[in-house]
């Protein structure tokens, strides 16, 4: 018999190595027993020999079900609708949630999933749906089960939950209302949270006191350092960004292409995943130095980052209110990597000071100290590599997969034995 705790894990995303949110969660259940953890899941399709009990409802079910039309109840790891995603607005939003806390997609078939399982505990990795936190609520309500909340957003502590709709806005105040009201419910039954970064344990301490009830958990990485190799005056010098291009990324992409074009036509700046809109990819591409792969898997997105010169990632300064706690699943790889890695963002951003403070990386904040870093770089070898050890060290602190699957475990353990 297993001596692992039985976990029931709620999510939008089920675990996988394709999403930056299946990947998180997949880090955190490394070394657990599989056939102790559940997952209930609306989008994505597994593609870990993580856990072995699935049941997937998506956005199309729900609806499906609510229109009154026939859906499949039977238990399902991947749906034909899996990736099929709500478009983003304040207004579908809020009819999404009366869809689904509807419970009209509700069947027995999950009722028997859940009861044959027969977990001990529910994960909730929190997000922006308050029908998540009401159906986290009412599984553990009807099974008796405590929660845990695993906290990577700032949905309910912002002004405004997404950059570009207007504050007061009557769908924006709703929704937004709907969100803290949930959050706040959920939060008199939770038995522990675990935030993703302690700048954000710290903020949500404030607005929602739990003492004593909380642990910070940075996203970890699996990598080992790679080799480091010294480079020739006139050797080609590969930097690669791999990652999303969007919330404004795409922008301070093709700033810092048109940078790295002027110093130097060694160098070559691989680029990993999809621009937002054509004009980006046309403005990004014309750049002499740039070299566009487009969307990779996660595993050639390893390939690039052992063989490269530089990591580079970047956000920007205008989307500091709305990503003011972005902590990116690619900087725990960058660092555990031990590759040479550079950051171009204001020291706004929690992560960037993070970054400074621990000496793990380069800190450009204008065009001009990326120029000056990078023109150092390509002549001074120990210069390049003079962060690479502090990057190691932080990530076995802070990032090892080992380390944080069992400082899950542990706590997992703590709530069912409260």
């Amino acid at each position: 018999m297993s001596t692992y705790k039985r976990i029931l894990i709620v999510s939008n995303e089920c675990f996988s190595s394709s999403s930056s949110n299946g990947r998180t969660l997949m880090n955190f259940f490394k070394d657990y027993d599989k056939e102790s953890i559940a997952q209930f899941f609306l989008h994505g399709t597994p593609d870990q020999n993580i856990c072995s009990n699935y049941f997937q409802v998506t956005d199309t079910d729900a609806k499906n079900a609510f229109l009154g039309r026939k859906i499949d109840k039977k238990k399902k790891v991947v749906s034909k609708h899996s990736n099929n995603k709500v478009i983003r607005n304040c207004r579908n939003l809020l009819i999404r949630d009366i869809v689904w806390r509807s419970y009209r997609w509700w069947s027995k078939e999950l009722d028997t999933f859940i009861s044959t399982f027969n977990p001990e505990c529910i994960l909730l990795q929190a997000g922006d749906s308050p029908f998540m936190f009401h159906i986290t609520r009412k599984i553990s309500k009807r099974y008796s089960i405590p929660i845990i909340i695993y906290n990577s957003e700032s949905y309910v502590l912002k002004e405004k939950l997404y950059s570009r709709v207007k504050k007061n806005s009557f769908f924006h105040k709703l929704l937004q209302y709907e969100l803290k009201g949930q959050y706040k419910a959920i939060m008199k039954k939770a038995s522990y949270c675990i935030y993703s970064t302690e700048a954000l344990e710290q903020d949500y301490q404030i607005k929602y006191p739990h003492p004593g009830k909380s642990k910070s958990l940075y996203v970890s990485s699996s990598l080992k350092p790679a080799v480091v190799c010294d480079k020739k005056e006139n050797d080609q010098f590969h930097i690669l960004y791999c990652g999303n291009l969007g919330v404004g990324r795409a922008e301070i992409i093709v700033k810092m292409a048109n940078v790295f074009n002027e110093i130097n036509k060694n160098i070559k700046f691989i680029i990993c995943g999809s621009f937002p809109t054509d004009d980006d990819l046309k403005k990004a591409s014309s750049i002499p130095c740039v070299d566009y792969r487009g969307r990779v898997s996660y595993q050639e997105a390893l390939e690039l980052m052992s063989c490269c010169d530089l990591l580079v990632h970047c956000e920007n300064t205008n989307r500091v209110d709305n990503l003011y706690y972005a902590f990116s699943t690619k900087i725990a790889d960058c660092l555990a990597l031990g590759k040479p890695f550079l950051v171009y963002a204001s020291e706004k951003y929690p992560f960037v000071q993070y970054l400074h403070n621990n000496k793990a990386a380069y800190i450009a904040q204008t065009t001009e100290e990326l120029n000056e870093i990078i023109n150092q770089m390509l002549i001074d070898n120990d210069f390049k590599n003079k962060y690479i050890n502090n990057a190691i060290l932080l990530a076995k602190k802070n990032h090892n997969i080992e380390k944080n699957s069992e400082l899950m475990k542990n706590i997992i353990e703590f709530v069912v034995k409260q």
